[in-house]
């Protein structure tokens, strides 16, 4: 039984990071200080499958491809308003740094990255900024237990790609004259 779980739980592919990856920080775009920013590219990839060291695969399982499918896909203005740079303005390591920390406590993405990739050819004036995020899994059962109730419902966050949450959950009472 244990054995059969694990092998389902590794199909989902489903790992979490924000427990392991570190913010960035305004160290890692100190180099580029100054310099002037030619595009601001932002990426939206899939909850399943994919991560942000490798966005492209072509070796989705069956549940991952259902899972991907039915996500409530992130609208790119979403991201774009939490940017607090575009294109034309010049690098400011606090602003990267400040925009990464906040698109991490929206808790909307399961992984994010800020690319600052130099323009060929340019003399070092210009640079194209990739900000790449990849999506939590937008439905979620919640339950919990209380010591008068048991609660279960059912989560949707970023609901039609939009900021917003909306949950339903039941209780069930200990209590035989109010049993829901």
């Amino acid at each position: 039984g244990l054995d059969k779980t694990l092998a389902y739980i590794s199909y989902l592919n489903y790992s979490d990071r924000t427990v392991d990856r570190i913010v960035s920080g305004m160290d890692e775009f100190e180099p580029y200080r100054g310099v002037i920013i030619r595009n601001v590219d932002v990426r939206i990839i899939e909850p399943f499958g994919v991560s942000i060291d490798r966005p492209e695969t072509d070796h989705y399982t069956k549940f991952q491809k259902f899972a991907n499918k039915i996500q409530f896909k992130t609208k790119e203005w979403v991201v774009r308003n939490e940017l607090l740079f575009k294109h034309g303005d010049r690098v400011n390591p606090i602003l990267f740094a400040d925009t990464e920390k906040n698109l991490w406590e929206q808790s909307a993405f399961k992984d994010l990255k800020i690319f600052i990739v130099p323009v060929e050819g340019s003399d070092d004036n210009l640079v194209d900024v990739i900000v790449i995020v990849q999506q939590r899994w937008s439905w979620s059962i919640t339950t919990g237990a209380q010591f008068n109730k048991a609660v279960v419902g059912i989560e949707f966050q970023n609901l039609l790609g939009l900021p917003m949450e909306v949950a339903q959950k039941v209780s069930f009472n200990y209590r035989k004259d109010n049993p829901y």
